[in-house]
């Protein structure tokens, strides 16, 4: 194990409440206010941050405990609410994010997730309150994704092969359209959308678009709701 590795072990034991940063041969403490929080880490002489993180509130309670290996971040960074509750548990590699897990003020779990090269991959587990799961390959959509509804429903999506949403609820659709025509003359093509990524929050609007018109065609005339579909994504 490393002397850095060391250290930020040593630091998260700690619980982030230590006077004094183990800060790595060659680096040394600093220490710097943040608006309501400080904020202390180690730095090396050609002024980059290399070892322990840690943020306090004013009261002097957790923020934020994490560690910086050559500027970028790496292993388990935590945050906290400043009413002390968990806010998330992060795990970077060589500043990737690789998994996730968030809660609420009240310490309600609210989402976990995993990503690789920066991109969904594996299951995303999201509480909105209702439950969604959903399931990654690279960014893109693949297998059954369920929403689980505080009075007893379910929605079930099944995916293919490049987030190509198969069926609905039991009930078979037919192939996305290659594109679609906004009303303001932009034109969306399917296989252009965005994959699921750490940047987009593992969203990707464009396709949600082409499932609503998929969908569509569940019901008896489905221009009108087409045209909804695509006046929805418009509006946000």
């Amino acid at each position: 194990m490393t002397r850095i590795a060391v250290c930020a072990l040593l630091s998260l034991a700690l619980g982030c409440q230590s006077s004094s940063l183990a800060c790595p041969s060659g680096t040394q403490a600093e220490s710097v206010a943040v608006g309501r929080r400080s904020v202390r880490q180690c730095v090396r002489a050609d002024g980059v941050p290399h070892g322990p993180v840690v943020e306090q509130w004013a009261d002097a309670s957790q923020h934020l405990c994490g560690v910086l290996e050559d500027g970028v971040k790496q292993g388990r960074w935590r945050h906290w609410y400043d009413n002390g509750q968990l806010m998330s548990d992060v795990d970077y590699r060589a500043g990737h994010l690789v998994a996730l897990t968030t809660w609420a003020p009240d310490g309600d779990l609210m989402q976990t997730a995993r990503f690789e090269n920066d991109l969904s991959d594996g299951t995303t587990v999201i509480f909105m309150p209702e439950r969604h799961e959903q399931h990654f390959d690279a960014g893109e959509r693949v297998g059954m994704w369920t929403i689980e509804y505080s009075d007893g429903r379910l929605d079930v999506r099944v995916y293919g092969q490049h987030s190509m949403l198969l069926a609905a609820n039991g009930r078979p659709l037919p192939p996305p359209k290659e594109k679609l025509a906004l009303s303001d003359g932009t034109v969306v093509r399917h296989g252009a959308c965005e994959r699921a990524r750490v940047d987009n929050g593992g969203t990707s609007p464009c396709l949600d678009l082409f499932e609503r018109v998929q969908r569509c065609s569940l019901v008896v005339d489905p221009t009108p709701c087409e045209h909804d579909a695509i006046a929805c994504q418009e509006g946000g």
